[in-house]
């Protein structure tokens, strides 16, 4: 028998000497073998069980310790002999035990990997069946698109079908929920006595709440909350959450008009300008390194933009009932949008607003 450290280092040195294939990948591609199989051999010594494997590393390397069994060089003496007699020759091409049986494990080896594959395509059938019948749409569309899709084609080819008559009926019922969550809140809003504006696929929940419907992943957007296949009970809790968040936060009118001037004042020292607004996003700014300082704030995100926007228009109210003449901010517009903030206005109009002073009284 041959020296597994022989043939590795027989195969090694015969593959770094050759220039046909770049990779061991590439040679298993040719002798139309596994890479990993391939791979065994040059590491673990392996030689080829079935005959034909073997015959055709041998062909490509020509390494003696790779000879089929059962062919021997022959000397010149046993060669000038004459021919081997019938018996012997019978003898030599004769299976011997421990080819029957490596090819009796070859064929159990697929047998394994046949029989799990259909396990795994019997469970994936079932999840796939349990999925639809709950109406997890997001769960069914990722099943669909999954690699044991082609598994199942393989072993199965007339089950292929059946996904091109779940994905349309999968867009048909996606889009039917989502048609059935904007009504729901739309009424929802009615009940509540909660402005709502936009219009499918894009909503605003109580000037400040965006609420994005998605057909295609049929999923929903809600603030900064990513909802997958919802039911309305999780896309309400998420609002009222949301809503929570934004609006139902204790407000202090002073202590908010303090960090307003306190900001203000350090941006104004240090602003070149000869004017006495203030950026509102550098106020933004200089409020969210206060609070991350003081740890104000316990949460991942540190004042969102939103809650800002929801604190000026609270400030504004009270400004505007009169709450304290002494203690006052003004606001101006911005050309850019995209340094302005929402502020809701009594009438429950929205104004933007993009600089900011301390107001003379």
């Amino acid at each position: 028998m041959e020296n597994k450290e022989d043939i590795i280092e027989a195969l090694n040195a015969w593959f770094d000497g050759q220039n046909r294939w770049k990779t061991k990948k590439e040679l298993a591609a040719e002798l139309g073998l596994s890479h990993s199989t391939v791979r065994k051999y040059f590491s673990e010594g392996r030689i080829p069980r079935k005959p034909e494997n073997r015959d055709k590393l041998y062909q490509l390397t020509d390494l003696s310790c790779l000879e089929p069994a059962g062919v021997t060089p022959q000397d010149p003496e046993s060669r000038s002999a004459g021919a081997a007699k019938p018996e012997q020759r019978f003898e030599s091409n004769r299976p011997t035990s421990q080819m029957i049986i490596s090819l009796l494990n070859d064929i159990l080896d697929s047998i394994t990997k046949d029989v799990s594959e259909r396990v795994k395509i019997r469970s994936y059938i079932q999840s796939l069946s349990r999925s639809w019948e709950r109406g997890d749409l997001d769960t069914v569309s990722w099943m669909i698109h999954g690699d044991i899709r082609d598994v199942l084609r393989r072993h199965y080819p007339e089950a292929g079908g059946i996904f091109e008559e779940i994905e349309p009926l999968l867009r048909q019922r996606g889009g039917q929920k989502i048609d059935e969550f904007e009504l729901l809140l739309e009424h929802y809003c009615d009940e509540k006595g909660i402005k709502l504006t936009g219009s499918s696929p894009r909503f605003v929940v109580d000037h400040l709440i965006d609420v994005d419907f998605d057909r295609k992943r049929n999923a929903v957007m809600v603030g900064m909350s990513l909802l997958q296949n919802p039911d309305w009970a999780e896309i309400q809790r998420s609002i009222e959450g949301e809503h929570k968040r934004i609006w139902g936060r204790v407000f202090n009118f002073f202590e908010f008009y303090e960090e307003l001037l306190m900001s203000y004042n350090d941006i104004i020292k240090n602003q070149r300008a000869y004017t006495n607004w203030a950026f509102l996003k550098d106020i933004y700014g200089e409020i969210k390194k206060r609070r991350m300082k003081g740890n104000l704030i316990g949460t991942s995100i540190i004042y969102p933009r939103d809650e800002f926007s929801a604190d000026l228009s609270k400030l504004w109210w009270a400004q505007n009932s009169g709450y304290n003449d002494n203690f006052q901010m003004e606001f101006s517009s911005n050309r850019d949008p995209r340094f302005c903030f929402e502020v809701i206005l009594p009438d429950e109009s929205i104004a933007l607003y993009g600089f900011m002073r301390p107001k003379k009284t």
